[in-house]
């Protein structure tokens, strides 16, 4: 009896319980960014002029900058891609 119970009780905290957020905590805010002009939001994005939201983005350190790359793009011949540019045989 203690094992039905034991399965029941795991079975229904399995499906009916309360979901755990496996996202990370939010980042600190960065410093430098001023509390007066607060980054865009993606409304402010398409409304507000490019310059003036790029303006708002704080400047990566060096050590930062170092790190972020461009991906390297694939060759069209690859993956899925390939299958529409190669010629039918």
């Amino acid at each position: 009896m203690r094992k039905v119970l034991a399965i029941a009780v795991l079975f229904l905290g399995t499906f009916f319980g309360v979901p755990a957020s496996a996202a990370p905590a939010p980042p600190a805010p960065a410093v430098g960014v001023s509390a007066v002009a607060p980054l865009c939001s993606l409304e402010e994005w398409t409304v507000r002029p490019l310059d003036e939201c790029i303006a708002r983005l704080a400047e990566l350190n060096p050590e930062r900058a170092l790190c972020v790359h461009a991906p390297n793009p694939a060759t069209p011949d690859s993956g899925f891609a390939g299958w529409f540019a190669t010629k039918p045989t």
